[in-house]
């Protein structure tokens, strides 16, 4: 086994290589992993954001305005929850197209 320096210094230089990309590998995968995760939060606050609006929305313009022409019914959309529940059941199937087509 008698390998030449040009050979010793190969082999050193490919396992350092090695060690460097498989370091860099994992620190990446937790860099991705954070940023995806931030992602997903602030996503998910901006949905809550919209819903809290539409409810607020409801609460001040829409519920008063139905209150003095209902005359003894209940209407669903009088409740403040009940027009933030169709926006957000309405902009997810949105979503999910988005981020299946990031995908690929």
């Amino acid at each position: 086994m008698d390998m030449k320096l040009r050979a010793k210094f190969n082999l050193a230089i490919f396992a350092a290589f090695i060690i460097g990309f498989v370091g860099a590998g994992f620190f990446l995968h937790d860099l991705f992993v954070e940023d995806a995760r931030s992602q997903v939060l602030q996503n998910a606050r901006i949905m809550m954001s919209a819903a809290n609006a539409i409810r607020d929305y409801t609460t001040h313009e829409i519920e008063p305005v139905l209150g003095s022409e209902v005359n003894g019914r209940f209407l669903a959309i009088s409740v403040p929850s009940f027009a933030a529940q169709p926006i957000s059941s309405r902009s997810r199937p949105a979503s999910r197209i988005s981020s299946t087509r990031k995908r690929r």
